[in-house]
């Protein structure tokens, strides 16, 4: 999963891998799994009222992913699945192993774009709708199953590519080109262990051996601010007899901004 694809084929490819990752945590198997692209609309023969088509919604960054599957390949999916435990296969049954499929699967994308850009992935609702829109760029994702092939077709709309376009790290939108002129420019560094707040006559006794309490427990990481703006959260540690910061969390971007607020 390589930004280097492009990021219409990087996505296509986390989809199918997380697919495959999703599968074998709730069927034990992993299955073997490729995709291709999707020139026009799938062929789900003639149970359509059985399809499911889903769309899951991300409110950071903008945008959705589709997944659509056929009712012979949910029916294949739960058989996958439930063959263990040896339980009647009904309809309900085959579209409750899909939409956990599906939930896993876009849960795990989420993380894993979250660590690449450094900005928390909210996802939003999911809902099960008609049809597949035209805007979505689409794959045939095959799982090779035990008891055979079966496909899924899933992809991102517009928004959700152009978004992820200007955020993922190695792709030639996340970089201006004279960005690389910013890169020796020398910012401030400070590591923040709370904050107090008194009146001014409180401040005016304050001597040398006074304690100032700050609205921070011991055990709570403590911040770390660039020019201003708290970028991380950490641990205090001792590093050659120096205090220093072991970085435990990248703040969000929606935090840093109320952090300016």
């Amino acid at each position: 999963m390589e930004p280097s694809l492009g990021i219409q084929d990087w996505l296509f490819e986390a989809i199918a891998h997380g697919l495959a990752s999703a599968l074998e945590t709730i069927g034990g198997e992993r299955p073997a799994v490729h995709w291709e692209h999707l020139t026009g609309p799938p062929e789900f023969g003639a149970t359509e009222k059985r399809n499911l088509t889903w769309r899951q919604s991300f409110q950071f960054p903008h945008g959705a992913i589709w997944v659509a599957a056929s009712a012979e390949t949910l029916d294949a999916l739960a058989k996958s699945v439930l063959a263990r435990e040896q339980r009647e296969i009904g309809e309900d049954s085959a579209r409750s192993v899909c939409l956990e499929l599906i939930k896993q699967t876009v849960t795990g994308m989420a993380k894993d774009l979250s660590a690449r850009f450094g900005d928390e992935v909210i996802l939003g609702p999911g809902e099960e709708v008609g049809i597949l829109p035209g805007s979505a760029s689409l794959a045939l994702i095959r799982l090779q199953l035990a008891s055979g092939t079966v496909g899924i077709v899933a992809g991102p709309d517009a928004s959700l590519i152009s978004a992820l376009a200007s955020r993922l790290p190695g792709t030639a939108a996340s970089t201006p080109k004279n960005f690389d002129l910013l890169l020796d420019v020398e910012m401030p560094v400070s590591v923040s262990f709370g904050r107090a707040q008194m009146p001014l006559k409180d401040v005016l006794k304050l001597t040398s051996g006074s304690i100032l309490e700050l609205d921070r427990t011991i055990s709570e990481p403590v911040d770390v601010i660039v020019n201003n703006c708290a970028i991380a959260r950490g641990e205090v540690v001792v590093v050659e007899g120096n205090f220093a910061v072991r970085i435990l969390q990248v703040i969000s971007r929606q935090e840093r901004v109320k952090s300016l607020t």
